[in-house]
């Protein structure tokens, strides 16, 4: 894959008081809007957020960071209320090590501020669930395919490339 990113994901009826907020914000960034559910910010890169910043913005709209580790893994937080609550990291060089120190969400729940029904929850779940699960023999077919399966189940498209990233958006 080759590729990172750090994107922030937010629902697309919050674009303008995002923008607004974001009037002067000195960090190299984009925002775009992507479908009629998300928007995001991206980030260029070597260039992310400051916590506080996504903790300012929560207040007006739930946030979920998304960072791609370029072939090291991927992981997201939320950030909703002016608070971070809950996180999870994926590591590609931990599948199969029964010893692992994945980053394991405690709140599947928090997507619920992002108007996901409880079926595409317990989905994320499971998936998340299941790669922190891999077994080494496994780990090559897994290792991939659960960042994409996440997004998929978000209803966020995929397309790579530019110098920001991870840029997602509807195909045309």
């Amino acid at each position: 894959m080759g590729e990172s990113a750090d994107v922030v994901f937010f629902r697309a009826q919050h674009f303008k008081n995002v923008e607004d907020e974001l009037k002067g914000f000195s960090k190299p960034y984009i925002i775009r809007q992507i479908n009629d559910r998300w928007a995001g910010l991206y980030f260029k890169d070597g260039t992310y957020p400051a916590e506080t910043k996504l903790l300012e913005l929560s207040h007006h709209t739930p946030m979920m960071y998304l960072t791609l580790f370029d072939d090291a893994g991927w992981g997201y937080s939320i950030y909703t209320g002016g608070k971070k609550v809950t996180e999870a990291g994926i590591n590609y060089d931990m599948f199969g090590d029964e010893d692992a120190q994945h980053t394991i969400p405690e709140n599947f729940e928090a997507f619920r501020a992002f108007g996901l029904d409880d079926a595409v929850i317990r989905q994320i779940e499971q998936s998340i669930m299941a790669q922190v699960s891999v077994l080494p023999s496994e780990a090559s077919e897994v290792e991939y395919g659960g960042f994409d399966t996440f997004l998929m189940l978000l209803g966020i498209p995929i397309e790579w490339g530019t110098e920001y990233g991870v840029i997602l958006h509807e195909k045309r």
